[in-house]
């Protein structure tokens, strides 16, 4: 299971070395580097190389855009396909955002999406699955947006 009860003070730091964010996560976990952000996994899950055109997202991502199109993509399509949807504002450290969590009507599973617009670009964390939903709530109130 990837799930973490809060971020733990053995947590690692992910910092990106070109959008200027940076995340804590389980220091069980793995990342690497993406064209648009970064993706974060458990060593028994890691989140990548994923195999090509398998659909499988890695448990944990940060998309980083100018358009806001994951953003808008997801938030559209959980709005229509997801029970127990719940849209609320928080404030990331003096930051305003999004938090939208929800539930797939099938098949069942749990999604949980961050959304910070900063300097012009588009900060999403996401994750999809029950397994995840856990350790999305401790990396959210870490991560950092440079000025």
């Amino acid at each position: 299971m990837g799930g973490v009860s809060k971020p733990m003070a053995t947590w690692k730091t992910y910092t990106s070395p070109d959008f200027q964010f940076s995340v804590n996560y389980p220091s069980s976990w793995v990342y690497c580097n993406e064209n648009d952000g970064a993706s974060f996994g458990p060593l028994e899950s890691p989140p990548c190389p994923r195999p090509p055109q398998t659909g499988a997202e890695p448990p944990i991502t940060v998309h980083v855009s100018k358009d806001g199109r994951y953003a808008q993509s997801y938030s559209a399509e959980f709005a229509q396909n997801f029970d127990e949807y719940e849209h609320k504002p928080i404030d990331l450290d003096g930051l305003a955002g999004t938090r939208i969590m929800g539930r797939e009507r099938i098949p069942d599973r749990r999604f949980a999406l961050l959304v910070v617009k900063h300097s012009g670009l588009y900060y999403t964390l996401i994750t999809f699955g029950d397994n995840y939903i856990t350790t999305f709530e401790g990396m959210y109130p870490t991560l950092r947006i440079a000025p």
